[in-house]
């Protein structure tokens, strides 16, 4: 999250600017003057009259239209209970998720390839683990797992390294499937892409494993069932 010394800047450098209905460059060059590491910035008219919507890698704001105020928070519209801040985010993880494969995920494939659910997991995170014992309900169920390597312990760790000789096995699939039950895969080296896995996960908002990402864009928290996986697809109309 943007840190509210940051904001507060921000705000009163926005202060009095006069946007631009197309572009809003001055808007734009204000933020990464203060918020320079951040790579991603969309700016679009907010479900509020008057407010500004900014998406600036994984999490959104808002800014007035006349630049006097900033808003750093969800933004729900009562009559529907539709937080419009989750479903911005959910759009760009939408988009992210076009970007996944060529990061080489681990897949296990269902036969009938009903749904693609992206998993974010660590090899040695207990409840990872426990979703992992179900990976053969998921895949008759019809939905195949891509899973995204995040070693919580960070690079170089014994997590990091466990995951690297996994996925440079001749089957990484199997290998982490072995890891995933205790058994620690042997040492290998190859062109890896765990750091791409890591860096994707950061851009979708993910900091803890597991988080599961459906095909439209939603995040979930945490370990689900198989039968809680279909009631959240069905919800959101992807059944």
């Amino acid at each position: 999250m943007i840190k509210n010394a940051l904001l507060i800047l921000l705000v009163t450098t926005l202060s009095g600017i006069a946007y631009a209905d197309d572009d809003y460059l001055q808007v734009r060059s204000a933020i990464s003057r203060l918020l320079p590491g951040l790579t991603d910035v969309d700016i679009r008219p907010a479900a509020i009259e008057g407010l500004l919507e900014v998406r600036a890698d994984s999490s959104v704001f808002y800014v007035s239209g006349d630049g006097e105020f900033l808003l750093n928070g969800p933004l729900y519209g009562l009559q529907q209970g539709e937080n419009y801040t989750e479903k911005r985010l959910a759009e760009y993880r939408k988009e992210l998720l076009d970007n996944i494969p060529a990061i080489q995920p681990i897949e296990y494939h269902s036969d009938s390839g009903r749904h693609r659910i992206t998993v974010v997991t660590d090899i040695d995170c207990p409840y990872c683990r426990r979703m992992h014992q179900d990976m053969p309900d998921y895949n008759a169920a019809g939905l195949d797992i891509d899973y995204l390597m995040m070693p919580r312990a960070g690079k170089d760790s014994a997590s990091y390294v466990k995951t690297v000789n996994a996925v440079c096995a001749a089957r990484p699939d199997q290998a982490i499937t072995s890891a995933m039950s205790g058994i620690n895969p042997e040492p290998a080296d190859c062109q890896h892409q765990i750091d791409q896995h890591m860096a994707m996960a950061r851009s979708l908002g993910v900091n803890s494993t597991p988080n599961i990402v459906l095909p439209d864009g939603t995040l979930i928290r945490g370990y689900q069932t198989v039968e809680q996986l279909n009631g959240l697809l069905e919800k959101n109309g992807q059944e």
